[in-house]
């Protein structure tokens, strides 16, 4: 099962969308397909608006893996909007732009932005960073689920980097620290795969939310230097 998510008020999810929830994991029905089939139905199931500009998380079943992450900065190095997902949204156009900033009738939807992809984090900020989750308080959410009798944060980063690696799929080794994973060799898309993975995880700790959304930390932990394409992303 694959995941993806977005805060923008519309925007493309891939082909094999199943189901939505908000970043607490309770369904929402703030949404809605407002196109299918588009560019001739060979490359997107839907595209997705919703009232609120806050993170949707879908699932979907897609056998490519292509780590992708698009963000809207519209104040120099700060994202205001993110899409990121385990797949490309059009697999078959991979130029195009995930979050819709205009509407049918050409009319802006989001104004004064730059839509850009970005790399995600290099091995070195990754594990640098993760000195800052695991000393982390536990997250609230944790009450009322399995994880709510872990130790510490430096334990419950492990066990959801462990539980999202075999949630996709993922075949032979399963890691629990970033570094054991990056520094094994890799496919490139595989080295991502693990990147996001434990971003999110990451996110989830210290932005203290339960959904499977790596948007919080983005928003919050991260600069964005556009200066390159696609552009470069800084943990702090």
């Amino acid at each position: 099962m694959r995941h993806g998510s977005c805060n923008a008020y519309e925007f493309i999810v891939q082909r094999g969308f199943l189901s939505r929830t908000g970043n607490n994991t309770s369904p929402r029905d703030d949404w809605a397909n407002v196109g299918l089939g588009l560019n001739s139905g060979t490359l997107s199931d839907s595209m997705v608006k919703q009232q609120q500009s806050e993170p949707l998380i879908w699932q979907y079943n897609n056998p490519e893996i292509f780590p992708t992450v698009y963000v809207l900065t519209t104040n120099g190095a700060n994202p205001t909007l993110v899409w990121e997902s385990e797949s490309r949204p059009e697999p078959g156009n991979p130029k195009k732009d995930p979050m819709i900033i205009h509407d049918p009738r050409d009319v802006e939807l989001l104004t004064g932005g730059v839509q850009t992809e970005v790399f995600l984090p290099t091995q070195s900020d990754l594990e640098s960073f993760e000195s800052t989750v695991t000393a982390a308080s536990l997250p609230s959410w944790i009450s009322g689920t399995k994880w709510k009798n872990v130790a510490d944060s430096e334990v419950l980063l492990k066990g959801l980097f462990e539980s999202m690696q075999r949630e996709v799929g993922q075949r032979g080794k399963i890691y629990q620290t970033i570094s054991s994973a990056l520094n094994r060799f890799h496919q490139s898309t595989t080295r991502n795969l693990y990147k996001l993975l434990w971003l999110r995880a990451a996110s989830m700790i210290v932005q203290d939310h339960q959904g499977k959304t790596a948007i919080p930390l983005f928003l919050n932990n991260i600069t964005i230097d556009t200066s390159s394409t696609p552009a470069t992303v800084t943990l702090a």
